[in-house]
């Protein structure tokens, strides 16, 4: 019964106008923007490569220098995007790219990718996950408003009941149709998703298996929103009202909700500017210290415990020399200080998400965006990730420069003093490491309560209307 309504729907769909129309058009508009991408990201790769290399030219051949003077000038993190973003371009176009690594303090990342405009971002980033999770949920709509409804106007629906058809049949032979549909759509984008990883140099085995995630996760969250059409069609009398409700089901899911748990999330858990956030850490650090004030209570105090433990009375006396002591102390507080703040700020933000996920068990859309972010692997923590691996490699950079300054160079000619080049080219260049996939428990409970409440839902709204 149920291959018989699927043959007949898929029948009645195909000889449509409006799926003549609208499929060929999703699969243009697609294939438009894979184009775009395609010529954005190979643009915004081939520039980065080249400053990357520009970069660790630039160190390994500066001129004899002292190793302080080096810390200040510094280097260069770039971070590269998952070869994912073509589906999901997630944090990408809202963060930066590149962080400058110097003493003294930790840079936020800037110079976002070129490609990216602020007319663009102020209408949406255009990527396969807007289409997917945004518009083809409006051609679901399009197609399947009136599956039921219609067949319930034209007494067909009666008569397919009269014939021995339960509802629970017809409902699912129709929606097969609209999966087989969606299918379709989505094997068109799983090409040229696979095209984007095949050509990226980073693709691994880990890539592949975020791959097919994300095109399960797209398909089953379509199977959400047929399911949801469906339903509404199969309550309403007329086609146009199912139209109407189906329509206002989307703006409230896609719009609406997320939305607001994005400003509930911010009012319960709010976070500072980047700006107040710098100047918390810069007061932090001045209550402690001020490693270039020599009368500085705290450096006081600090010289004459360096000065107990070499057992001398005079810096000049010392084993090594003072002012990379100094140095190195003044980056250890700074380093602490921020870590900490920073500790704080992203516990906050992982407070703002951790409530947007529980909340958004009301919104499919809201539950498969973040998910998609995570998939993909453009999601908050891995810039998070990224921002901590860069400060980690600062931090030992910093380090090992102020290291030569304490036991290459001699207090009483610090100042004229410079070190063979031959020294910086020592030092590796920063390297990216991309996560793993990994989900979080959390989010994999919180995806079961979410289909568990929506079948739920599912099952009353259809008992209701069978009573």
């Amino acid at each position: 019964m149920i291959r018989a309504i699927f043959k007949r729907e898929l029948v009645r769909q195909w000889r449509s106008r409006t799926l003549r129309i609208l499929l060929p058009l999703s699969l243009v508009l697609a294939a438009a923007v894979a184009g775009v991408h395609w010529h954005q990201q190979k643009a915004f790769f081939a520039t980065q490569s080249h400053w990357q290399g520009v970069n660790d030219e630039l160190w390994r051949t500066q001129p004899d220098r002292h190793p302080h003077r080096v810390t200040h000038y510094g280097s260069l993190a770039f971070r590269f995007n998952s070869p994912l973003s073509f589906l999901d371009a997630g944090v990408n176009p809202y963060v930066g790219n590149v962080l400058f690594l110097e003493s003294h303090r930790q840079n936020s990342s800037g110079l976002r990718q070129f490609t990216v405009s602020a007319r663009e971002l102020g209408l949406g980033y255009l990527s396969v996950a807007t289409l997917v999770l945004v518009l083809w949920p409006l051609v679901l709509i399009a197609l399947a408003h009136g599956a039921v409804s219609d067949e319930r106007g034209n007494g067909n629906f009666n008569l397919l009941l009269s014939l021995g058809v339960k509802p629970v049949q017809f409902l699912i032979g129709q929606g097969l149709v609209f999966l087989f549909l969606s299918a379709i759509y989505l094997a068109f984008l799983a090409v040229m998703a696979g095209a984007f990883v095949l050509a990226s140099p980073a693709a691994d085995t880990d890539v592949w298996l975020r791959l097919a995630l994300s095109l399960l996760a797209y398909l089953g969250y379509w199977v959400v929103w047929i399911a949801a059409i469906l339903l509404v069609s199969y309550h309403c009398r007329s086609s146009s009202r199912s139209l109407l409700f189906a329509l206002g089901l989307w703006l409230l899911w896609v719009v609406v909700i997320p939305r607001a748990l994005t400003t509930v999330t911010e009012l319960v858990y709010p976070a500072p500017s980047r700006a107040v956030f710098d100047i918390q850490v810069e007061n932090a650090i001045a209550r402690i210290g001020d490693s270039h004030d020599p009368d500085d209570p705290y450096f006081n105090d600090f010289r004459e415990s360096v000065l107990a433990r070499y057992g001398v009375e005079r810096v000049e006396d010392l084993p090594v020399n003072w002012r990379g002591v100094v140095m190195q102390e003044g980056e250890r507080i700074g380093t602490v200080v921020f870590d900490e703040h920073y500790r704080r700020l992203t516990d906050t933000y992982r407070r703002q998400d951790r409530l947007y996920d529980w909340l958004s068990v009301t919104s499919p859309y809201a539950l498969m965006a973040r998910l998609s972010f995570a998939i993909t692997g453009n999601d908050a923590e891995s810039y998070y990730d990224f921002e901590r691996q860069a400060e980690a490699y600062r931090f030992d950079l910093i380090t090992r420069l102020n290291d030569l300054q304490t036991r290459k160079l001699d207090y009483g000619t610090d100042g004229q003093t410079r070190l063979s080049s031959s020294h910086w080219e020592a030092f590796a260049p920063f390297e990216h490491r991309r996560r793993t996939l990994s989900v979080p428990p959390q989010r994999l409970a919180l995806l079961a309560v979410a289909v568990l409440l929506w079948a739920v839902a599912a099952v009353a709204g259809f008992r209701r209307r069978a009573s």
